[in-house]
């Protein structure tokens, strides 16, 4: 597990140097908080104190936005791609829901063509499939393989291009690459209560 401690200077015997290491965690603990505060405030609660931090991680990775001086982005960085909104980087946040299994999950999505692509064609429903671990279900959008991946994380949200369908990863590995369009921000594990058949809604969620 990753120690946030290791961003401060590497301890020695001298003052100065020892000076040095307490600005250094100081510096690394506030970045640490502020990542963690704009975690919260994008996700909408903090992680619960079990969710794996490699997962936390990622999150901020999608998530963090820094410009200039280390700063995060005070506008939020949330909607779609830059390419696609108002100019500047921009995240998106979507709503999988899956009443029928209890299952309500928030997704952060990239910025990624593919993600556009789907981005417009929101909200949606489908019907749910299973494969292993794994919740797939066809959507009406059609785009090719870009960087695809044959090896994706647990949690991973990935469009299948043969299928023309969304893939939700807690464990299962692609049939065949995806293209990686966002992580469940969240606990993956819930959609092992997820069946066939059951109505899954995609829906976009405001700043």
């Amino acid at each position: 597990m990753w120690d946030w401690s290791r961003v401060a200077a590497t301890p020695d015997n001298s003052p100065s140097r020892n000076r040095t290491q307490e600005v250094s965690g100081s510096t690394a603990e506030a970045t640490r908080q502020a990542l963690f505060s704009r975690l919260a405030h994008v996700v909408g609660a903090p992680p619960a104190d079990g969710y794996p931090l490699k997962n936390k991680v990622v999150e901020l990775c999608l998530i963090g936005r820094y410009y200039g001086e280390e700063r995060i982005d005070p506008a939020g960085s949330i909607g779609v791609s830059a390419t696609h909104a108002q100019g500047g980087s921009i995240m998106a946040r979507m709503r999988i829901l899956i009443k029928e299994a209890g299952v309500e999950l928030t997704a952060v999505l990239n910025d990624s063509a593919t993600t556009a692509a789907l981005w417009s064609a929101l909200p949606l429903e489908s019907s749910a499939q299973t494969w292993g671990e794994e919740v797939y279900f066809s959507v009406p959008v059609e785009c090719g393989a870009e960087d695809p991946q044959a090896t994706v994380a647990s949690g991973t949200v990935g469009y299948w291009p043969p299928g023309q369908a969304i893939c939700l990863f807690f464990g299962q590995q692609p049939v065949s690459p995806v293209n990686v369009i966002g992580v469940l921000a969240g606990d993956a594990n819930l959609l092992e209560a997820v069946r066939d058949g059951q109505l899954v809604r995609l829906e976009r969620l405001a700043v």
